[in-house]
């Protein structure tokens, strides 16, 4: 039944009044409450983001990375000092005898901060292995890249190796290094697919098996492993370089032959 206009009805009387209710501020994970309009999604935070090299905005500062500060480049300098002259002092009296009181005498430095950049011995040994491997690596890279049968890339690789070493100048020191490197190489980042020797030994593997040089069925992982391991082991005998040489030569001969396709 209408209701007469003359009693005066109002609809908003009856109504709830949704829009004149306070608007409380509530957590963005709560639901809003009854009435109140759902806050609109958050945008995501944009990420930064680093543009190609070559992208025609570019300009170098953009992907340079920060220049070093005084405190990081004295933190270097103080790091070299340490580890010239432990490196001096193993060659001087053995690693196993050498101190690291007096090897921070002769840095200069407090005893702290020795086990500050090295937390043993191991590790400046492993250091000087790092920059071998790093050498070596860059030899790789640059000498044996061309090379298209596994007999010539062997027997460079052959002289890279004993080369890089014989820089040490001390045979003693040569084996302690390597002695150091088989104590820690199930480490992580010991393995042979990720030292700077490892990884272009590998690729330099697998280049030379697309182009035939090597037999399809080997793994490039365990050839690349193997190469290293047999290395080692004429590294750590107590033999001189005028001695390792030929035996690596005929230890490499017999692994072309039967390598070859």
């Amino acid at each position: 039944m209408a209701i007469p206009a003359a009693t005066g009805y109002d609809p908003s009387r009856f109504e709830p009044e949704l829009d004149a209710r306070p608007v409380h501020r509530r957590h963005r994970h709560h639901p809003p409450l009854f009435g109140q309009a759902a806050a609109p999604p958050r945008r995501p935070r944009s990420k930064p983001c680093k543009i190609a090299p070559d992208h025609p905005f570019t300009s170098p500062a953009m992907n340079a990375d920060p220049a070093p500060t005084s405190r990081d480049l004295q933190r270097m300098e103080t790091f070299m000092r340490v580890y010239d002259a432990a490196l001096e002092e193993f060659g001087r009296v053995g690693v196993q005898d050498a101190k690291v009181s007096e090897i921070c005498l002769r840095a200069g430095v407090a005893k702290g901060t020795f086990f500050f950049h090295f937390p043993t011995k191991d590790h400046v040994l492993l250091e000087r292995q790092r920059r071998i491997s790093a050498a070596m690596a860059k030899r790789i890279d640059e000498e044996l890249a061309r090379t298209t049968d596994i007999a010539s890339f062997l027997a460079g690789l052959t002289s890279v190796v004993l080369e890089e070493h014989r820089i040490i100048g001390n045979q003693e020191l040569t084996r302690e290094i390597n002695l150091a490197l088989v104590r820690h190489s199930g480490t992580a980042g010991m393995t042979t697919d990720k030292t700077a020797f490892g990884i272009a030994l590998i690729a330099q593997v697998k280049r030379l098996q697309r182009v035939g040089a090597i037999r399809a069925d080997i793994d490039t992982y365990e050839l690349a492993d193997t190469l290293r391991l047999s290395f080692w082991g004429f590294l750590l005998a107590p033999s001189s370089p005028v001695e390792t040489r030929p035996r690596l030569a005929m230890l490499t001969s017999l692994l072309a032959g039967s390598l070859a396709v």
